[in-house]
């Protein structure tokens, strides 16, 4: 009988992770060759449009999740030959329909092609480091998602329900402000005032960015998984209230302080502030469910004491 020593284990495997590494490598850098011409409009994109700057950021952040999470990941294992295939299958079905359907959207066919292009760089994940990993590599894999732009008709549909639930929302503020208001669909007539809901008004970007960022700090900061739904699913309510809260604000100051400011800083570039708004809002939600989370842990250790 022969025996081998840790250390030569250890070796073997750091052996096996090292080569795992080197083919994973291998497998991102093909895919980007592949999709090289998809990588360039992407990132044409995120510099000339303002909704779409986060597109070259997420491999980023995806990348960052996994640095923080990589000392409690499980065993490597074999490819989960199912989902590879389905991966590839997925990729494969994207860029078939982004070169063959006729008369699609110019930014359709580009969405198409990321999604072929996300699901291959997913399949090469799953097919070098196994399901375990995989699995638990779910909120990286999904901040990836947001690589692929809305077509322009997705854009319009997303942009006008908002629309639509931003003045449903300043309705409600004005109600409560007991402000005369007389609303016909997205435009509403004050005393000395009529405004329009624009497509601009709608908050689709820093929704987006709110959307992006109540991901990663629920990945970051929350161990439970209701919470980090819960998190994540206020996104949406709360930019719609926001989005509401400033139509009613720029507009009662407008008539009860100055006809100007319906022209001027806050009207045109305030965006921003209601964004940190919101994000501030957001933020305290977080420290509220981290907080409780503390207390179970403090509680249940307590308990374990005595």
């Amino acid at each position: 009988m022969t025996t081998e020593s840790p250390r030569r284990n250890s070796a073997c495997s750091e052996g096996g992770v090292n080569r795992r590494i080197l083919i994973f490598a291998l497998g991102l850098l093909s895919v980007a060759l592949v999709f090289h011409r998809t990588l360039w409009e992407i990132a044409r994109l995120s510099w000339n449009s303002s909704l779409y700057s986060h597109l070259v950021l997420m491999p980023l952040v995806s990348a960052y999740l996994v640095y923080l999470r990589k000392k409690s990941l499980p065993a490597t294992a074999r490819p989960p030959i199912l989902i590879t295939a389905v991966l590839f299958l997925a990729a494969a079905a994207g860029v078939l329909i982004a070169r063959y359907s006729p008369g699609l959207e110019p930014r359709a066919g580009l969405a198409f092609c990321a999604f072929g292009m996300v699901m291959c760089a997913l399949g090469v994940t799953a097919a070098c480091w196994g399901a375990a990993i995989f699995r638990a590599l779910a909120v990286p894999a999904t901040l990836l998602l947001f690589m692929i732009p809305m077509p322009e008709s997705v854009e319009s549909m997303a942009a006008e329900g908002l629309q639509f639930a931003s003045a449903t929302a300043a309705q409600w503020f004005f109600s409560l402000a007991g402000a005369p208001v007389y609303r016909d669909g997205l435009i509403f007539q004050l005393p000395g005032l009529t405004i329009l809901v624009a497509e601009e008004c709608s908050g689709i970007r820093s929704t987006l960015i709110l959307l992006i960022s109540s991901i990663v700090a629920a990945d970051v900061f929350l161990r439970t998984s209701w919470k980090k739904w819960l998190l994540v699913g206020l996104v949406i309510p709360l930019g719609i209230l926001r989005n509401g809260f400033r139509i009613v604000s720029i507009s009662l100051l407008t008539i009860h302080v100055d006809p100007e400011i319906i022209h001027g800083f806050l009207h045109r570039k305030g965006g921003p502030i209601f964004f940190m708004l919101s994000l501030a809002i957001l933020l305290i939600i977080l420290l509220l469910l981290r907080r409780t989370e503390n207390k179970n842990v403090v509680h249940k250790a307590s308990g374990g004491a005595t």
